[in-house]
C-alpha cells in the first residue's frame, strides 16, 4: 500500500507544480511609420514632327503629364509659356541653329477641343486634382499653324511643369 501512497503523491506533486508553471501573461507590441506627403512628376514630349511650310492650316500633337501622388494628397499642376513665348503671345520654338533667329509659333492646350491653354494672357492655368497613389495622366494638347516659312532647322522650347502640393 505504500508503494501506492507514494505513486499517488507523486503524481498529485506532478500535477501541482505543473499547474504553478502555466500560466501566461500578454503585452501588445507595437509598429508605427509615419507617412509624408509626396508626389513625382514627369511629362512627355510634345512633337510636331515634320512640317511644310507651303501647306495650310494646322498640325497637332498629343501628349501628356505624368502625376503620382500620395494617396488624398490635393495637389496642382501649371505649365509655364516656354523659353521662347510669354502669357500673352503664342508659344515659340527657337532653331537648333545659333544664327537662325526665326521663331516658329505654337500653342499647348488642356483640353482636346484646343479652347482652354496652359497659359494666357490671364496667367498660367492652374489644374487642381487629388492623389490617388497611382499615376495620374493629364493630357497636353498641342497646336502647330502651318504656313510659317522659318529658315530650316529643328526647332524646340523647353516648357516647365510645375506640380505643387
Amino acid at each position: 500500500m505504500n508503494k501506492y501512497k507514494i505513486t499517488a503523491i507523486a503524481m498529485i506533486a506532478s500535477c501541482i507544480s505543473t499547474s504553478a508553471l502555466s500560466g501566461s501573461i500578454t503585452t501588445n507590441l507595437q509598429s508605427s511609420a509615419t507617412i509624408s506627403s509626396s508626389c513625382m512628376v514627369s511629362a512627355n514630349s510634345v512633337s510636331f514632327g515634320t512640317v511644310t511650310p507651303a501647306a495650310s492650316g494646322t498640325v497637332t500633337a498629343n501628349s501628356s503629364i505624368t502625376a503620382k501622388c500620395s494617396n488624398g494628397l490635393p495637389y496642382n499642376v501649371m505649365v509655364s509659356a516656354g523659353v521662347g513665348g510669354t502669357s500673352t503671345k503664342a508659344r515659340a520654338m527657337t532653331g537648333a541653329n545659333s544664327s537662325n533667329t526665326d521663331k516658329l509659333s505654337y500653342q499647348v492646350y488642356s483640353d482636346s477641343g484646343y479652347s482652354t491653354r496652359w497659359m494666357d494672357e490671364k496667367g498660367p492655368l492652374i489644374l487642381g486634382f487629388t492623389g490617388n497613389g497611382a499615376a495620374q495622366l493629364i493630357p497636353v494638347y498641342g497646336s502647330l499653324s502651318l504656313n510659317q516659312y522659318l529658315i530650316p532647322d529643328t526647332y524646340t522650347d523647353s516648357l516647365t511643369v510645375t506640380l505643387s502640393y
